[in-house]
């Protein structure tokens, strides 16, 4: 930008303006300047202009808003109404009156809550009191709803069902939601769900997919999916925030090679897998460990009792007994036991995925080749492409994997190429840019204040000075003209003081003496005056004569009389 020309551009025009334009124009900053300085400062504690008015009351009915207005006009309270359910009055009535208002009830809500069983009818049937409860269930809730930040007003319905003696044939209750949200407002996917919370926990057996959320517009706001914007954004931020971080790792890595910041190009583009999971597993381990064995060793050795042998009868009875001589057999018994008790372990391990899991990551880095000067066969310096060689190419893109951690399992890649970047003047004269480099660049920073002190300068001078000494100006000529009636009274006093010089020069030019009589002059001119006219206008002075003697003739008859 070429300031020098602009400052002569707004010079010449200044220059070309009159004088009145200029103080037209100094007069209207000024009083631009003081608006934007008392919008800026300005506070009015009743929320409306500088009138003296604050507002009473807001968003209530139209019935509520009449009964008000009655009140205030009964007590002589000056108000206003803004539309039908805004009051205004008096900011120093404001107080009195709220609490004037609270205490006589005038502002009258058709919503009830549990204050409708403060008085109860005689002979109510159970019909009418299980209205009432759930009158004062929605009622309640609907206040509870309303006081919430960006809820202006709320309307809550509640579906009983009949009750049924039957388990299977019980039908859980609904509930509908009717939401005015506050204009520039909206609701979050939490504050949907927190309102889903409040009126499923009021009532007995309602489930939040029980209750159904419209706002104002009869758009239903439960059906917004769980992905809300405000989720979205925050994977979105957290995408953004992890990619910038590695583009500015990988400049500040190369940029001391590639001659600084501006020589490097780097997009990085990161997936990420934003789904939780949860798992648990069990592993058993094959080589079973013992816990407790048991061995159990029985031995037992003797003689075995004799038997009586032989066919049973009567040979058996008479003759000797056949094995009662025989003294038995020699018996013995062995018993070996081992119980061993194993036990199998086992480990049970419970993974929790982690949050923002990188799926793949691929970098693009374009860095520009470097610059040399050389003096042509005229003497002119030319500056030339000198392309990165293919050794550190590769060096820089190691260094970028080793930036944002490649791996080559899960599909990361990383390009780096060397391009020109587009200079707007390839030929460079080395001193100029030396010249500007060393002793104009440094410079630049303080010059900026420096013009805008200048300006500063140039405002004051040409606007605020003239206009006060305008101001200066228009204040002596009031105070002269309140001095005016001084200086008539003192030039009266020279304008006669100059006449009596005059006369007595024009006395002695025309030899009166110091005895002179100035009333007998005078009669002598004023006669003289009167012959010449009475010579001139003859007939006029005899009407005039006539008239005079006829009224004065009148005159006396009617005074005898």
């Amino acid at each position: 930008m070429d300031f020098k020309s602009m400052f002569l551009q707004i010079g010449q025009l200044y220059q070309n303006l009159t004088r009145k334009q200029r103080i037209v124009i100094a007069a209207s900053i000024v009083v631009i300047v003081g608006f934007l300085v008392f919008l800026s400062l300005y506070r009015n504690s009743g929320g409306v202009g500088g009138d003296g008015y604050a507002i009473l009351v807001e968003n209530v009915s139209p019935a509520s808003s009449a009964a008000i207005v009655t009140s205030l006009e009964q007590n002589n309270i000056p108000y206003r109404l803004r539309d039908e359910t805004t009051i205004l009055v008096p900011q120093d009535q404001v107080l009195r009156q709220r609490m004037f208002i609270a205490s006589e009830g005038l502002i009258k809500d058709n919503r009830v809550g549990f204050e409708i069983f403060d008085q109860q009818a005689f002979g109510a049937t159970s019909e009418e009191q299980r209205i009432k409860k759930q009158r004062a269930i929605e009622g309640e809730l609907a206040r509870t709803i309303e006081t919430l930040e960006p809820i202006r007003s709320a309307k809550v319905h509640i579906a009983f069902p009949k009750e049924s003696v039957f388990t299977e044939r019980q039908v859980p209750p609904t509930a509908s939601v009717v939401l005015n949200i506050k204009e520039g407002l909206k609701l979050t996917r939490k504050q949907i769900d927190g309102i889903k919370n409040i009126v499923s926990a009021a009532v007995a057996r309602l489930s939040k997919d029980n209750v159904s959320i419209t706002d104002q517009n009869g758009v239903p706001l439960d059906e917004q999916e769980a992905y809300e914007s405000d989720i979205i954004a925050a994977q979105v931020k957290y995408k953004r925030d992890y990619e910038r971080d590695l583009e500015e790792k990988i400049i500040s890595a190369i940029a001391p090679f590639a001659g600084g910041r501006d020589k490097i190009q780097v997009n990085v583009n990161t997936d990420f897998d934003f789904s939780k999971q949860e798992s648990q597993s069990e592993i058993f381990d094959p080589n079973p460990i013992i816990r407790s064995e048991q061995t159990l060793d029985e031995e037992r050795q003797g003689r075995k009792d004799p038997e009586i042998q032989g066919v049973p009868g009567a040979v058996s009875n008479i003759g000797p007994v056949e094995g009662l001589d025989n003294s038995g057999q020699i018996e013995s018994y062995k018993k070996n036991q081992v119980t061993t008790n194993n036990e199998l372990s086992k480990t049970i391990t419970n993974t929790k995925k982690q949050f923002g899991v990188v799926l793949r990551t691929s970098a693009a880095v374009a860095i520009d080749g470097k610059y040399q000067e050389n003096v042509d066969a005229d003497g002119n310096v030319q500056s030339e492409y000198v392309p990165v060689k293919e050794e550190e190419l590769k060096k820089i893109e190691e260094v970028v994997k080793s930036t944002i951690n490649f791996n080559a399992q899960r599909g990361d890649s990383v390009v780096v190429q060397n391009l020109p970047f587009y200079r707007e003047s390839v030929k460079v004269e080395s001193k100029v840019k030396t010249f500007y480099g060393r002793f104009i660049e440094p410079f630049i920073p303080p010059v900026k204040y420096f013009i805008a002190a200048i300006l500063l300068f140039i405002f004051y001078k040409k606007v605020i000075e003239p206009f006060t000494r305008k101001m200066l100006e228009d204040i002596a000529a009031a105070e002269e003209e309140q001095q005016g009636p001084n200086v008539a009274l003192d030039d009266a006093e020279d304008a006669l003081e100059k006449f009596n010089a005059a006369r007595k020069k024009v006395e002695e030019q025309l030899g009166f003496g110091d005895n002179f009589n100035e009333d007998s002059i005078q009669y002598d001119l004023l006669l003289e005056k009167l012959r010449g006219l009475v010579t001139d206008k003859s007939e006029e002075i005899a009407a005039l004569l006539q008239n005079l003697i006829q009224s004065d003739s009148d005159f006396n008859e009617n005074k005898d009389m």
